[in-house]
């Protein structure tokens, strides 16, 4: 049984107001679906972020379109989950689409009852596990596992993803050889680009939760999405990455796939890598020597130049024709310096316990970049203590 693996294709991608989309469409037709013809998978696995914007407008949900219009052309398989970019929207459409063998995992019903593939007698498992919010998991919990759910939730104030996950996990029977595909972000893989936001806190990708990687070692191999680098971690877990580069962090990066095999419940795996329909390329350097270069990649140019120069971006871009973005260093040493205020860099301590007035005063550093006035302070300060003496009160 052979499997390619992709993930995050961010499909409608808009980077630094340049339109991805006609690369994209141009990298499937030219690259993805000629790759699909050779190597002859049994199925294409695809760990969510389908577009990029949760409500995608006409020319992305066009060119997605297109997308599966080419890939059912193949006649291959293909396993889909939604990603934290992807709505519901995607998949509204998932019945009809199974007419063609596209499954699109929008909720928890491939992962109780796990999508099972078959072949010269051998079966493998795979329970698809899209991206779901905290109060979207409780529900579709509440929904499947109805008194038990209820008897975990009772006396918790709050519940975390991973909790409600361990939970699950020990509720449905895990048949092997069993495939986990998800679209979360695991403590020891390699952050990049969009995800560079981690140290923001402790244990948060952006938005997103860090799961424990050892929250899955009851499955034999782990296909997961959101992180854009191409990566293998212990025990089989594998991201296959986003197909091409959509920050300027990513520039170096390799892009490709992972093709899978399973023989006899054994299970192996090897990149495929590839050269994405275009390049991301960093410049530094003074406007005089600049000026007397040129390239056609998509450019970002951080001039050294102490005194401003006349017009820089309309004439670096007459030899630089894709040039997205121009800044001088000291813009970006004061940008590294205001995430740095932020504490973007740094992790909290999880040994040190903050009450509400320390909490509050990181939380407005955070979203306002400067320390909170003291007449504002007070005026939280006393709406906090008249909310805690009407908690006390009615505790009483």
């Amino acid at each position: 049984m052979k499997i390619l693996h992709s993930s995050d294709w961010h499909l409608g991608k808009i980077l630094q107001n340049k339109k991805l989309i006609d690369y994209q469409l141009s990298f499937f037709e030219k690259t993805f679906l000629p790759l699909v013809k050779e190597q002859k998978p049994d199925f294409i696995v695809v760990s969510g972020d389908i577009v990029d914007k949760p409500i995608p407008d006409y020319e992305t949900l066009k060119g997605y379109k297109e997308v599966l219009r080419m890939l059912t052309s193949t006649k291959v398989p293909i396993l889909f989950i939604l990603g934290n970019h992807d709505s519901k929207r995607v998949s509204l459409f998932k019945e009809f689409l199974e007419a063609e063998k596209i499954y699109l995992a929008d909720d928890l019903s491939f992962f109780i009852n796990p999508f099972v593939w078959k072949k010269n007698g051998e079966r493998v498992y795979f329970y698809l596990l899209p991206h779901l919010s905290v109060f979207e998991l409780i529900s579709l919990v509440k929904e499947s596992f109805s008194n038990e759910a209820l008897d975990f939730l009772e006396g918790k104030d709050q519940v975390s993803v991973p909790e409600l996950l361990r939970f699950l996990f020990s509720k449905v029977e895990i048949k092997k050889p069993a495939v986990l595909v998800g679209h979360l972000a695991v403590d020891s893989a390699v952050f990049s680009g969009e995800e560079v936001l981690r140290g923001r806190w402790q244990n948060t990708v952006g938005n997103e939760e860090i799961f424990p990687l050892s929250l899955f070692e009851c499955f034999d191999l782990c296909l997961f999405g959101h992180l854009h680098r191409l990566q293998s971690l212990n025990f089989n877990v594998l991201y296959s990455g986003s197909p091409m580069p959509y920050s300027f962090d990513e520039a170096n990066y390799k892009k490709g796939f992972w093709f899978i095999s399973f023989e006899k419940e054994r299970v192996s795996y090897e990149p495929i890598f590839i050269d994405p329909p275009y390049r991301l390329k960093t410049y530094e350097g003074y406007f005089k020597d600049l000026i007397l270069k040129g390239d056609e990649s998509f450019v970002r140019i951080i001039l050294k130049d102490k005194t401003p120069v006349a017009y820089p971006y309309e004439r670096l871009k007459k030899v630089f024709p894709n040039l997205l973005e121009l800044k001088y260093e000291e813009e970006v040493k004061q940008e590294e310096k205001e995430w740095s205020l932020l504490g973007i860099d740094q992790h909290l301590d999880k040994t040190q316990r903050l009450d509400e007035k320390d909490l509050f005063r990181k939380f407005y550093r955070f979203v306002e970049g400067k320390e909170i006035e003291e007449p504002l302070f007070e005026v939280f300060s006393e709406y906090l203590e008249e909310f805690l003496k009407n908690k006390q009160e009615s505790v009483l």
